[in-house]
């Protein structure tokens, strides 16, 4: 999963040792509130003050969304903020704006994948794995190059919350 892998590798380059990633397989947005619910509640280090959870569109319908964040509405507490973190189409156009300024324009999934195959920042044989040498300091220059969307918002375009996430977690270094 390349979202797991880059804010792995991201902790790793920014030495963000509170961080803590958890992968869910079933990621659609109606089922990975509860997917996790076990975790948020009985982790080690729970109650955890945010919890995000890094989601695309991919072929998710807007109910479903909807059922997500108020899903996470509601798993929000006094002590813990739940918020969704979407990227529309896929979280690779956030690792194409690294690379080229992709604001104002829609490009498909399949595209997106293919130019990160193409620059070499993708590979494997899911062209999932993303190359130890990207450029993850460079994270200022591509948020400059999507259009960044809100928290529990679906962006219209491609677009990216995590230029936002990742603000979030620069505040904890």
């Amino acid at each position: 999963m390349t979202e797991s892998e880059y804010f792995k590798q991201l902790k790793r380059h920014h030495r963000m040792g509170s961080l803590q990633i958890i992968s869910e397989s079933d990621s659609s947005p109606e089922k990975i509130v509860p997917a996790t619910s076990r975790v948020r509640q009985h982790d080690k280090n729970a109650p955890f003050a945010r919890v995000f959870y890094v989601v695309d569109v991919d072929d998710s319908t807007r109910t479903q969304f909807d059922q997500g964040f108020q899903q996470a509405r509601q798993a929000s507490t006094r002590n813990t903020a739940c918020s969704f973190v979407v990227s529309n189409e896929s979280f690779d156009a956030w690792l194409l704006a690294y690379f080229e300024d992709i604001r104002g324009r829609t490009i498909p999934r399949d595209s997106v994948s293919e130019k990160l195959k193409n620059l070499g920042m993708l590979s494997g044989t899911s062209g999932k794995n993303i190359d130890p040498k990207f450029p993850f300091s460079k994270h200022d220059d591509a948020r400059k190059s999507i259009d960044i969307i809100e928290f529990n918002q679906v962006g219209e375009s491609t677009a990216s919350a995590v230029p936002n996430l990742l603000d979030e977690l620069f505040v904890l270094l």
